[in-house]
């Protein structure tokens, strides 16, 4: 019979289970600034970027809750990248910086230069307010990144503001909810997947290592230190265009030139969660692709490692948090041989015992516990099957990282698909 040790696995997701359950207990019981640290300040002026494609759904509802943010309207502007679209987004953004003079402006993107992904539009964005924006040359600039289906929380500039205060931090991401999130199952749990499991992940990795990841909504950064990180300036490319993930990318890079990355806890901004099974597959796929070109650079191929003068909790941070999407596949794989080993089929050799083993498959549920505790919305007596739930919904990531694997393999070029609204437009 043939015989499978499976202890190499077992002792992977040993690391990330007790690493999970520690730094939940660290977060618990040692750290007590949850939110000691989230002041407000004012001393900083921001540039946001918001990239449309195809939008009119949703994008004056966004500019509106951009322009309604509790900041001096002196001290920030929006900038709508229209990324070609061939809907109204273009008008309704005109008639919005029109009525707002100074505080909105459109940037079109050409035909030629349109359609290549949300990195190309913020490189231009970003390459435009280097030579237009009236903050250009203030040190205390900061550009901000927000999807078009975003609405921050009033607070959200001061709150970023006071975490830039101090000189080493290069980046800075709110929380994301899903404001839908009782439309139907599937946006409940990517509520839960927000407000819970990453959000506490976050605030862990802020807390131990100074190295929270920046996402694609909400998103801050210093522009002298994405200047300072850029991978050709006089090319404009600060966003990688070729990362799907262009958010991971560029967290990945800040970290290894020694930047630190805050999360907000006490401020979110509000997005649209996906309503049907399909287009979260299409969502989901393109961010495990784009997750695997940040492993493949950063891990595969050492860069975490290589490059010099980066700080040890640094490294280690992005080591183990770029490999944390190997977690789910790994469970199903070490169940599916246990499976087989039941019926006769094959035998399994571990030096850990099952009991143990099951439970490490589990060991994310107390993060997602204690996130859904200290949000907003959540009945605690309904909290256990939501961790149920979530539970099962977790595995929709595994077809979506063979989906990924499979694109990788094969060599195919970055596909950037759009994220349908709840509103019924269609992907484009």
């Amino acid at each position: 019979m043939l015989q499978i040790d499976i202890t190499p696995i077992s002792g992977f997701l040993l690391v990330f289970g007790l690493g999970y359950l520690l730094a939940l207990a660290y977060v618990i019981l040692l750290d007590r600034r949850r939110s000691g640290d989230e002041g407000s300040a004012t001393q900083h002026v921001f540039s946001l970027i918001v990239p449309a494609r195809n939008e009119a759904a949703v994008i004056g509802e966004c500019i509106n809750s951009l322009l309604s943010l509790d900041y001096p309207a002196e001290q920030y502007e929006v900038l709508v990248v229209d990324d070609n679209s061939e809907d109204c987004t273009a008008a309704i953004a005109n008639l919005l910086a029109e009525s707002n003079p100074g505080r909105v402006l459109v940037l079109p993107v050409t035909p030629e230069r349109s359609a290549r992904g949300k990195g190309s539009a913020l490189n231009h964005g970003f390459s435009y307010l280097l030579h237009r924006s009236r903050y250009r040359n203030d040190l205390n600039w900061i550009v901000g990144v927000f999807d078009a289906d975003g609405l921050p929380e009033s607070n959200m500039l001061k709150k970023a503001s006071f975490q830039f205060l101090a000189t080493t931090v290069g980046g800075v991401q709110s929380s994301v909810r899903i404001r839908n999130r009782t439309v139907s199952w599937l946006t409940r749990m990517q509520d839960i997947e927000f407000a819970g499991f990453s959000r506490v992940t976050q605030l862990i990795r802020m807390r131990i290592t100074s190295s929270a990841s920046l996402g694609g909504n909400g998103q801050f950064v210093r522009a002298s230190a994405l200047q300072e990180v850029a991978i050709a300036r006089k090319r404009g490319l600060y966003w990688n265009p070729r990362a799907l993930t262009e958010d991971l990318e560029l967290s990945a890079r800040l970290a290894v030139h020694n930047w630190d990355l805050h999360h907000l806890n006490t401020s979110c901004v509000w997005q649209e969660g996906i309503e049907n099974s399909r287009a979260l597959f299409r969502q989901r796929t393109r961010w495990a692709w784009g997750s695997m070109q940040v492993f493949a650079e950063y891990v595969l191929r050492m860069k975490a490692v290589r490059t010099r003068h980066v700080q040890f909790r640094k490294r280690v941070d992005l080591l183990f948090n770029l490999s944390m999407f190997l977690v789910s596949p790994l469970v199903l794989l070490t169940w599916m041989i246990s499976g087989f080993a039941l019926v006769g089929l094959v035998g399994v050799l571990t030096s850990f015992p099952g009991p143990v083993l099951f439970l490490l498959s589990f060991a994310y549920l107390p993060l997602v516990g204690y996130g859904l505790v200290t949000a907003r919305g959540y009945r605690t007596i309904r909290i256990p099957l939501d961790l149920v739930s979530f539970a099962v919904y977790t595995y929709h990531w595994i077809p979506c990282l063979y989906a990924a694997l499979w694109h990788m393999i094969a060599r195919h070029g970055p596909v950037w698909w759009k994220t349908p609204r709840a509103h019924g437009e269609p992907a484009g």
